[in-house]
C-alpha cells in the first residue's frame, strides 16, 4: 500500500476508501462484547473514529436480516447531540417506506399522572420531523433501568429493521470512541444499528 499510509489502521483505510467513493455506505459486522476500547471490535471502532457520517453495524445478536421493511427506532435523550440523528432517520424512512419511531427512555420512576408531561418531548420532536419531512413519524416513551436494553427490546418486539442513533466519534486513549449506550445497543440489538457521528460534535 501507499508508504504515506504505512501507519494507517485497517479501519482507517476502509473509511478513507469509502469517503473517496461517491455515495458509498459502510456496512460491517461486529463481535465486540466487552467494555474495552474495542467494544465494537477493533476494525469497526477504528472506522467510526476515522470517518464522519453513518455506518451500519451488524451486532452479534443479529441472526437473520431480510429487508429494511420494518420501522426505524430513533433514540433521543433530550440533548442536541442525540437529535442530530433525526434527519437521517427521516431520510431512511422515506427511502425504505418505513416509519421512524422517536423513543425516549426514562430510567427513573415517573410520578403517577405524569403521562402527558413525559411524552411532551418525543411528541414535539415527532411532530416537527413529520412536518419537515412530510413523512409519517411516531413516538413512544420507554421505561427501564437500562436504556440500551429498553431500546433493544423495543426494536425486537416491534420488529424494527433498524435502530438509528448518534454516537461519539472521539479519538484518544482515555476515551471510548463509541458512547456506552450506543455500544451496548449494538451488542444486544437483533437488527442492524446505524451509528451516526455528527461532524460538528466530533472531538479529536
Amino acid at each position: 500500500r501507499d508508504s504515506r499510509k504505512a501507519d494507517e489502521t485497517v479501519g482507517g483505510a476502509i473509511a478513507r476508501h469509502a469517503e473517496s467513493v461517491n455515495g458509498a455506505m459502510i456496512v460491517m459486522s461486529s463481535t465486540g462484547r466487552d467494555r474495552s476500547a474495542a467494544v465494537l471490535g477493533s476494525v469497526a471502532d477504528d472506522v467510526l473514529r476515522a470517518m464522519l457520517g453513518p455506518i451500519v453495524v451488524v451486532g452479534p445478536e443479529v441472526e437473520e436480516f431480510e429487508s429494511f421493511a420494518g420501522d426505524i427506532v430513533v433514540p433521543v435523550d433530550g440533548s442536541d447531540f442525540s437529535e442530530t440523528s433525526l434527519p437521517l432517520a427521516a431520510a431512511w424512512g422515506i427511502a425504505f417506506d418505513a416509519t421512524p419511531w422517536i423513543v425516549e427512555v426514562l430510567t427513573e420512576p415517573v410520578p403517577a399522572g405524569a403521562d402527558v408531561f413525559e411524552t411532551s418531548y418525543p411528541n414535539r420532536l415527532a411532530r416537527e420531523l413529520q412536518e419537515s419531512s412530510h413523512h409519517d413519524v411516531e413516538f413512544d416513551v420507554l421505561h427501564g433501568p437500562s436504556a440500551a436494553r429498553a431500546i433493544s427490546d423495543y426494536a425486537l418486539h416491534n420488529k424494527a429493521s433498524l435502530i438509528v442513533m448518534s454516537t461519539h466519534g472521539r479519538s484518544g486513549l482515555s476515551r471510548l470512541s463509541v458512547g456506552s449506550t450506543s455500544a451496548a445497543v449494538v451488542r444486544s440489538a437483533v437488527c442492524p444499528v446505524v451509528l451516526h457521528r455528527p461532524p460538528h460534535f466530533a472531538l479529536d
